[in-house]
């Protein structure tokens, strides 16, 4: 028989599309979010990205093929870390960069679990913050050059697990 893991992508999607509803639109904290590494945003600001961050399979138990899995993903935030032709300032900055960390942190509670996917085998079993959130002041380089623009970046990394 041959088997049929649960796909990293397919849970990458689904995660992206329970951002994109939580972050992006009138009133919401971000400019876009994308499902996948992207190294230019073309002047969007804020831009979130998923990144997969390691993932694991384990066999529940000796005589069963069934599997723990639990895949870990990096919820990068970037910001423009000020422009003031738009009028954005430091401050500005780091009000933004706070208010993505907390409708990351209401989606995660809104989703701990998720049995009835949007994208087809991208459900989950649980979903919880997998440490703490990582900004300027511990993650190196702290500004980030994107596609010729500075922005400052905040890591939320999260852990997603389901039985397969």
């Amino acid at each position: 028989m041959a088997s049929d893991a649960v796909s990293r992508a397919a849970v990458r999607a689904e995660l992206a599309a329970k951002l994109t509803a939580g972050l992006v639109g009138t009133g919401k904290p971000a400019a876009a979010v994308f499902g996948y590494r992207v190294f230019d945003f073309a002047g969007l600001s804020p831009a979130v990205v998923i990144a997969p961050a390691g993932t694991s399979r384990t066999q529940t138990t000796m005589n069963s093929t069934a599997r723990d899995v639990e895949m870990v993903f990096d919820v990068l935030c970037f910001v423009l870390a000020s422009d003031a032709a738009a009028g954005v300032t430091e401050s500005d900055t780091e009000n933004i960069i706070d208010a993505l960390e907390k409708a990351i942190a209401d989606i995660v509670q809104d989703n701990v679990t998720n049995h009835s996917p949007s994208v087809s085998g991208g459900g989950w079993d649980t979903l919880q913050t997998a440490g703490p959130c990582l900004d300027d002041s511990v993650v190196t380089p702290a500004i980030g050059n994107v596609g010729g623009a500075v922005y400052k970046r905040l890591i939320v990394p999260l852990r997603v697990t389901r039985l397969d």
